[in-house]
């Protein structure tokens, strides 16, 4: 992730010696990038062996806000289902209930896209 960041500074840095549409291109797919990385790093507290509903849910806001960096409308069932893994992180904190269940539940959502 943090190579990501790095990455994506350094793309920023470079902007005015870079032609519009490459420079697009590259923030676009490192934005992207970051945002699975941290999406998979939110599923790992998530459905782990010790869930941290706290933390999944605060990288799921991270990578939310990295794909709202990407104009693309493609993106709206990925930016529904972070919205929705973070809303679940908040329902099983606020009742402490179970990884399986949110296992369950997230497979539905799954089916429901696609």
């Amino acid at each position: 992730i943090a190579e990501i960041r790095r990455e994506i500074e350094r793309l920023e840095g470079e902007g005015a010696d870079v032609d519009p549409r490459t420079f697009a291109a590259c923030r676009d797919r490192l934005n992207l990038r970051l945002a699975d990385c941290l999406e998979s790093l939110g599923d790992c507290l998530l459905f782990g062996n010790e869930p941290d509903y706290g933390e999944a849910q605060r990288f799921y806001s991270k990578a939310r806000t990295a794909r709202d960096e990407v104009p693309d409308e493609k993106l709206d069932v990925s930016t529904a289902r972070l919205r929705y893994k973070s809303s679940l992180c908040r329902s099983l904190r606020a009742d402490a209930g179970d990884a399986a269940r949110a296992e369950r539940v997230l497979a539905r959502v799954r089916e429901e896209e696609g």
